[in-house]
């Protein structure tokens, strides 16, 4: 994403938005400013590494001023580890006055040999949030940079999930070894877990015992923290 400037047309600012993960490219589809603070919101869709069927929608507001990332979120409609196409595909953009994003588009799946495609709307708030318990990652890189955050939302799968559910780390991550906590919304430690990166494998997190819910978790190594999100602990 880059500002020029219209009587010269010299580059004002450019930035680099790769998302809350580094597993995927990213490509914007729309662009529209928010007439509540005038920043640019941003619609598009990202393609997941290594699967290409793997698709999901992401929506940034940005600064124009300087093209600094306010946040940053990506979303799909529903997901499971049976589906073997999974795209979910943000192409349109309105606000409300309240500032409150709604994006469009539609998603795409095959689970087994059944092909579904429906329409999709999401209602983003102005602080980019769907609900109060999800709300968007801001990333930490600076305007005209092209590196993403080291800070990361991994891939969750099942989620939600009633027994036990698998985090995908970033490629960059295998050999590595750290914890994974997890924390119920109260804030208190409901489960902890070693674990060592493998090759092509995911993080196993056992949720038997949990009460039904939705849990924060995060992945801390030898740099500190590395990753976060949601979990949905199921009935």
């Amino acid at each position: 994403m880059l500002k020029l400037d219209v009587n010269d047309w010299q580059t004002v600012w450019q930035t680099s938005q790769t998302g809350p993960d580094m597993t995927y490219s990213a490509g914007w589809r729309n662009l529209e400013q928010n007439p509540a603070d005038g920043a640019w919101d941003a619609v598009g869709t990202s393609q997941h590494y290594p699967n290409a069927f793997v698709m999901s929608g992401i929506t940034a507001h940005v600064n124009p001023d300087n093209g600094s990332t306010i946040w940053l979120r990506k979303d799909t409609a529903y997901t499971s580890p049976l589906i073997n196409i999974n795209e979910n595909h943000l192409r349109g953009i309105a606000h409300l006055s309240s500032g409150s994003i709604i994006a469009g588009g539609w998603v795409l799946s095959m689970e087994g040999g059944d092909l579904h495609q429906e329409a999709w709307l999401l209602k983003i708030s102005p602080d980019g949030c769907t609900d109060p318990s999800d709300c968007a990652t801001v990333p930490t890189h600076e305007p005209g940079t092209a590196h993403g955050p080291s800070y990361s939302t991994w891939e969750v799968f099942p989620n939600p999930a009633k027994t036990y559910t698998l985090l995908v780390p970033d490629k960059n991550m295998q050999g590595r070894s750290g914890k994974v906590m997890l924390f119920n919304q109260k804030g208190s430690l409901a489960r902890e877990l070693a674990f060592s990166i493998e090759p092509q494998q995911a993080v196993r997190v056992d949720l038997m015992g949990l009460s039904p819910g939705l849990y924060t978790y995060q992945v801390l190594m030898d740099t500190g923290s590395v990753g976060g999100g949601k979990i949905l602990v199921a009935w």
